[in-house]
């Protein structure tokens, strides 16, 4: 079951140009989180699975590639469609997955010209878009009450007092400096004798006094480096002030008891299943057979029924409902008439208002079509009905048609 559902068509004539999308002019049917801006781009604004069916009735173009329109999202996922012949029906479907909301979506014409749109029918291209969320999925049971609030516990007990501050004891005093030694005279350098043999390593003699500073003259000889001056004393580290006293920690008031749980309140009611309601037919009994002009199409083979609350009528073509909701409705026609109609034309038609149409210029070929139907009084009952002014004669294939029914939304 979906909740978002959108159906789209084009009534205006003219021309789609090359690589521009297809500008649907009236909207049909929308539901739920998704928007239309009225000139091609549709925008999805809920993430999950969408199911698009299209088709495009043309009537001419000078495209060598023939006649292709694709479905292009902001995301590049591109799903295509195409028809060899350039008088035709174009029609596809595509599935689009949507992560994440504002994906945006158009119909586009990738044929290598412009593309001229029938003249001859009245809709000249339709769009339905479909969540693809089929899962039955029943309401949530409501929440039971909660359970009472047990009583609080017991009062806090008084915070206990801070005791005083110690008094920081006096900075003790610095020590003098030493004293600087005198600086010893520079004695005369000696010649140098020939170089002997290494010695052991002596003994680092004491550095020497430094000399008083002498007129300035001629360079003297360095005399030996005198001795370094004893280091002065260091004074003597003042006394640290004596630490005051911890004041004695506050009594812990005693902890209050704790209340008692309240009742769990009773399970909610688990909410019902929701089954899906579709069902599926076809004719392929008929080869060449032919249905009059305002007549139902007599679909001769049900495919599949996975509800009781739609039954079908292979001798009128009539599908009754038994459930009010909205649903979504596909089918198709393969049709080889001889019919002097310009075109060929089937409409979804339910006994409260008349559905969508498809159309095709062509009177040879295969046409399809799909709508949105509110069923909002039961018993109801649907049918697809030929409304192209002439009798339709099916096509010799092994299957004729098809058709599909399936809820959308309570």
């Amino acid at each position: 079951m979906a909740d978002i559902a959108l159906q789209l068509d084009r009534v205006a004539a003219g021309t789609v140009a090359q690589n521009a999308p297809v500008v649907f002019d009236a909207v049909r049917f929308t539901e739920g989180n998704i928007s239309y801006n009225g000139a091609g781009v549709i925008t999805f604004n809920e993430a999950g699975k969408y199911v698009i069916n299209w088709w495009v009735a043309t009537q001419a173009s000078l495209s060598t590639n023939g006649i292709v329109f694709q479905l292009q999202t902001s995301n590049s996922d591109i799903r295509i469609g195409d028809s060899p012949a350039k008088l035709s029906e174009v029609s596809g479907i595509g599935v689009i997955l949507i992560t994440t909301p504002g994906v945006t979506l158009s119909l586009v014409n990738v044929s290598t010209a412009d593309v001229t749109l029938s003249t001859i029918v009245p809709i000249k291209a339709s769009l339905m878009v479909i969540q693809d969320n089929l899962a039955g999925e029943g309401p949530t049971g409501a929440t039971g009450p909660t359970g009472p609030t047990g009583p609080a516990g017991g009062p806090t007990g008084p915070t206990g007092f801070t005791g005083p501050t110690g008094f920081t004891g006096p900075t003790g005093f610095t020590g003098p400096t030493g004293f600087t030694g005198p600086l010893g005279p520079t004695g005369p350098t000696g010649f140098t004798g020939p170089l002997g043999p290494t010695g052991p390593t002596g003994f680092t003699g004491p550095t020497g006094f430094t000399g008083p500073t002498g007129d300035t003259g001629p360079t003297g000889f360095t005399g030996p480096l005198g001795p370094t001056g004893p280091t002065g004393f260091t004074g003597p580290t003042g006394f640290t002030g004596p630490t005051g006293d911890t004041g004695p920690t506050g009594f812990t008031g005693p902890t209050g008891f704790t209340g008692p749980t309240g009742d769990t309140g009773p399970a909610g009611v688990a909410g019902a299943t929701t089954q899906l309601r579709g069902i599926q037919a076809q004719l392929d009994g008929s080869p060449g057979g032919t249905v009059a002009n305002g007549a139902n199409v007599l679909f001769d083979t049900l495919l599949s029924n996975q509800t009781l609350d739609i039954t079908y009528n292979p001798a009128t073509g009539e599908f009754t409902f038994g459930t009010t909701g909205i649903y979504s409705v596909s089918w198709w026609i393969a049709e080889d008439t001889a019919a002097t109609a310009t075109s060929v034309s089937f409409n979804v038609t339910t006994d409260a208002v008349a559905g969508p149409s498809a159309f095709s210029p062509l009177t040879t070929g295969q046409i399809s079509g799909f709508a949105i139907v509110t069923i909002g009084t039961v018993p109801a009952t649907m049918s697809l009905v030929n409304q192209s002014g002439d009798t339709v004669t099916f096509s010799t294939t092994g299957v004729q048609g098809g058709i599909e029914i399936v809820e959308v939304k309570l």
